[in-house]
């Protein structure tokens, strides 16, 4: 496992996370022995949110990290909202902040987070200076190591950096969604952001159970629809022999695809099973080519360079 450096914030993070999403739902359960691999692996980064699955992703971190010394992991966590009645509503209040923080310290058996996001955040966060200012002293108090978003759009995340001391950015980025190409990651470059990938194979679009040619009744042509599918198709072919090169795995080349872009602190790919685990921190170690990366930029006329496919 390769690491880097998080921004300016002192941090070092191991170049493939885990992604928690789901983690201890229905889907999603008995994957201790997964995380734990992981950090046999030498995987030190673990994203997780106070909502997911009810809050039994951070149950579930929070059991694994008691077996470990606190600086063997880097934990970041999200806020933002609050579940009733079964429906997600948001909260960004300095109340509901500090209730976030203390319940999540709770669940995860920690008493700091390294990285403390805003989960789906209002485009008008920067607004909200009271919510601002109370992140900024719970980085003086060191309840927190630095603090940010986890959004969609480069303007957005670019936006919020430029006129605040939050520096740390969750944004989705991927071969297929490649937004935050259009300029945000030279800002965060010069500002010292950390930067987290999240959605790194675009929702198992790029990896190898994708299919171009599926059966009737296949879950993403259901998902996706026809036409949508049909468009990741024709791309997932003409990438595929890019990303697989060298014996590398859809997955590991989306991966180190991410990564061949030097702002990029970290990926979190989710956690499935030990078996992903095990694929997915690999690709720390299967760098891709600049003859590939060309390649790949080349890919569909170009058409792929700072877009999104949808």
């Amino acid at each position: 496992m390769k690491y880097r450096q998080f921004g300016n914030t002192g941090l070092r993070v191991s170049e493939i996370g885990v992604g928690c999403g789901g983690l201890g739902g229905e889907r999603k359960m008995g994957l201790e022995p997964a995380l734990e691999r992981a950090m046999d692996l030498g995987v030190n980064f673990f994203d997780t949110c106070d909502t997911y699955a009810e809050s039994r992703s951070e149950q579930t971190l929070g059991r694994v990290f008691l077996n470990h010394p606190r600086d063997r992991f880097v934990v970041c966590t999200k806020f933002g909202g609050v579940i009733e009645n079964d429906e997600w509503r948001r909260d960004i209040s300095v109340r509901h902040l500090h209730e976030a923080f203390a319940a999540s310290c709770r669940r995860l058996n920690v008493d700091y987070f390294d990285i403390y996001l805003v989960h789906t955040p209002p485009r008008d966060i920067l607004a909200h200076g009271d919510l601002i200012e109370a992140l900024g002293r719970m980085v003086e108090q060191g309840k927190i190591r630095t603090f940010g978003l986890s959004v969609e759009q480069g303007d957005f995340a670019t936006e919020f950096v430029s006129a605040s001391p939050g520096r740390a950015i969750e944004i989705a980025f991927s071969l297929f969604a490649q937004d935050p190409r259009n300029g945000f990651l030279e800002v965060a470059r010069k500002l010292g952001v950390g930067v987290i990938c999240k959605s790194p194979m675009r929702n198992g679009v790029l990896t190898d159970s994708f299919r171009p040619d599926p059966a009737p009744g296949d879950r993403r042509l259901k998902s996706l629809g026809p036409e949508r599918h049909a468009r990741m198709a024709a791309l997932w072919r003409q990438v595929q022999p890019i990303l697989t090169a060298g014996g590398r795995t859809m997955a590991q080349g989306a991966l180190a695809w991410l990564l061949s872009f030097p702002q990029v602190s970290t990926v979190i790919p989710g956690v499935v099973s030990l078996e992903r685990i095990e694929e997915t921190a690999a690709a720390s170690d299967r760098p891709m080519s600049a003859d590939e990366l060309a390649a790949l930029d080349a890919a569909a006329g170009g058409a792929l360079v700072g877009a999104r496919v949808d």
